[in-house]
């Protein structure tokens, strides 16, 4: 693990400052490059599309609020306002979950299923455009292996 000899852990260096800042600023870049793209092309947002992939990958088209926003990053109460404007466009449904009198579903509907597929080419040009395509192959599996040393836990 890197560690800055001599400086006292309550501060950063300012090589960490920059590493860290420079990260933050690249990738909110390429999110909000990705997000705009997305909806000038298919008047669907970042959150959007990763909701419905997210919906697309489990048994039913099926998940808890709780479990969308966890799996999307999303706070719950953003999710399920999401989930509320993406279900008055027809894309989702919310189902009460059965045996919980608080609990609600998110389900993928087949014109959600539909618009995830329409929209997969311009989400991969994308995502390729805007971050990929700047590295080569051995870059980007060095990157992904330094992504992977991170463990996340939940927060406390």
């Amino acid at each position: 693990m890197y560690r800055s000899e001599g400086v006292p852990l309550s501060r950063l260096t300012s090589e960490e400052r920059d590493i860290f800042e420079e990260f933050l600023f690249t990738a909110v870049t390429v999110q909000r490059r990705v997000d705009q793209d997305l909806f000038e092309e298919n008047s669907l947002s970042l959150s959007e599309y990763t909701a419905l992939r997210r919906l697309s990958e489990v048994d039913e088209g099926r998940l808890r609020m709780t479990e969308l926003a966890a799996a999307t990053g999303l706070s719950v109460s953003r999710i399920s306002r999401m989930v509320r404007l993406m279900e008055q466009r027809g894309l989702v449904s919310r189902e009460p979950v059965p045996g919980d009198r608080r609990g609600w579903s998110a389900v993928l509907s087949i014109t959600g299923r539909t618009r995830l597929h329409q929209t997969e080419r311009s989400y991969a040009a994308s995502v390729r455009r805007n971050l990929l395509d700047h590295f080569d192959h051995g870059q980007l599996r060095a990157l992904s292996a330094l992504m992977a040393t991170i463990e996340w836990k939940p927060s406390a």
